[in-house]
């Protein structure tokens, strides 16, 4: 009873020694009267009933799990329900097979099981379910490999080239907007760079000197060297000048003078 520390058999174990601290006698007087005991309060009532019940539900499938598990318990409910028939041995047990497991057997066209031999159905489903569980093996150590396939050869992360170890020649491009266009990569509109391809680097655009800007060109009041908003600029200023000058108006003596005629002429 110093074993029995968990779960129902636990409690058991602690309502019997509460017991013996009661009357102060040990609670059994040797083991059978111990086996007893435990018998009545852990095994049903009805074996053979319970075990039938069972057989007859579907709490004893196999599910998730293997064969040898679900054989263990399936030869203890035939041995308890007392099932001796062995066409019914097969029928219960392929009926809790895993499905895969019970349609592979039966649809096999050579080497399957009579019918009435419930030992061979027996080996074959524990041959097949290890056969199954060996090849999930493989298959997830295949799929978990880096060189997957056959003729397929996987650089390692670590050994690839990157774009700064290659030399310059074997440098890929660099990718920027106004160099190769596409409809995620559009060219932006940059004003500047238009100007600046049409400028002359550090010089006088006017006559094309370097020891001066055109602000300060000689050249600037020379007509051959202006262009049409500086000529335009010019004729104005002079035409504007032109009619800013005052006119003198014609002497008035004179032709009053010419022009008067005295009476006694």
């Amino acid at each position: 009873m110093s074993y029995m520390k968990t779960g129902r058999a636990g409690r058991w174990a602690a309502r019997e020694f509460e017991l013996e601290a009661r009357i102060g006698a040990l609670r059994f007087t040797d083991w059978f009267d111990f086996e007893d005991e435990f018998r009545k309060d852990f095994l049903p009532l009805d074996a053979e009933a319970t075990a039938i019940n069972i057989l007859e539900g579907n709490t004893y499938f196999q599910g998730k799990r293997t064969v040898d598990d679900y054989l263990d318990q399936f030869r203890d409910l035939v041995e308890d329900s007392g099932y001796t028939d062995p066409k019914t041995l097969v029928v219960k047990f392929r009926r809790g097979l895993d499905r895969r497991i019970a349609s592979t057997l039966g649809s096999m066209a050579t080497g399957r099981p009579a019918d009435n031999k419930p030992e061979d159905w027996y080996r074959l489903a524990v041959q097949m379910d290890q056969n199954r569980a060996a090849e999930e093996a493989f298959q997830s150590a295949h799929r978990s490999s880096p060189n997957a396939g056959p003729g397929i050869f996987r650089i390692p992360q670590a050994a690839r080239p990157t774009s700064s170890s290659l030399p310059p020649t074997a440098r890929p491009p660099p990718r920027f907007a106004h160099v190769a266009p596409s409809p995620g990569n559009p060219v932006p509109m940059d004003i500047d760079a238009a100007r600046k391809a049409k400028a002359l680097p550090g010089g006088c655009r006017r006559c094309g000197s370097t020891d001066h800007w055109a602000k300060d060109c000689p050249l600037r009041f020379d007509v051959r060297y202006m262009d049409s908003d500086e000529l335009q600029t010019e004729l104005e200023t002079k035409l504007a000048a032109r009619d800013a000058i005052p006119t003198e108006p014609e002497s008035e003596s004179v032709d009053s003078e010419e022009d008067f005629v005295p009476r006694d002429e």
